[in-house]
């Protein structure tokens, strides 16, 4: 039996999905990113003036960050399901952002047998289904 976990994310959230054969049965985690959008911008940040010339400090975008962060706890619950729950093959679904960030995290040594870059943290699993499987 071939039962493979279907990662279903995007910047703000991300589901964990069991699936075999052709089917997907169930959601077995959903995962939110609080961090998303809660920080001001820091006033600091807009640059300096020292002598008459303009100095702006080098930084990453806090979004960007904060999509790195999201996908680190997203690959470390990852690795504790592939590990313990023993699955044969993994399904990426995320947004093209997300998805690149994830694939540069993955371990090599794990059977991604397909990954779609689009939006589906908001559709239904049936939904979800055709769109992984067809």
């Amino acid at each position: 039996m071939d039962r493979k976990l279907v990662i279903v994310a995007d910047a703000a959230k991300a589901h964990f999905v069991v699936g075999e054969q052709k089917r997907l049965h169930r959601i077995i985690l959903e995962m939110t990113n609080e961090d998303l959008d809660t920080h001001e911008p820091d006033p600091k940040r807009n640059g300096r003036t020292i002598g008459g010339l303009n100095f702006y400090d080098p930084h990453t975008d806090h979004k960007e960050s904060e999509s790195q962060a999201f996908v680190k706890k997203i690959m470390d619950t990852l690795n504790h399901y592939m590990q313990e729950q023993h699955y044969e093959s993994l399904i990426l679904v995320a947004t093209p952002k997300m998805l690149g960030l994830i694939r540069k995290k993955l371990n090599p040594h794990w059977n991604v047998v397909n990954s779609l870059a689009l939006e589906a943290t908001q559709m239904s699993l049936q939904e979800l289904e055709e769109k992984v499987f067809s």
